[in-house]
């Protein structure tokens, strides 16, 4: 009965192994966070996302050679 137990419990662990496996080969994008995967989504139908505004830069340029 052990040598039953063990023999399932490792069929049991090459199971998880290979689920594991096929987990992550068809889901590439699970370990990304959402803004890359936002991009690599967008790059693969052939577009570039758009360069995002950071307002506090421009901010900090605020008033720097006006011209005056």
């Amino acid at each position: 009965m052990p040598i039953e137990q063990a023999d399932q419990y490792l069929q049991y662990v090459k199971a998880q192994r290979m689920y594991a496996t096929l987990l992550e080969r068809y889901n590439p994008g699970m370990g990304m966070d959402e803004e890359e995967r936002i991009r690599l989504t967008a790059r693969r139908v052939g577009m570039d996302l758009p360069v995002e505004y950071d307002i506090a830069s421009a901010n900090s340029g605020e008033g720097e050679d006006r011209g005056q």
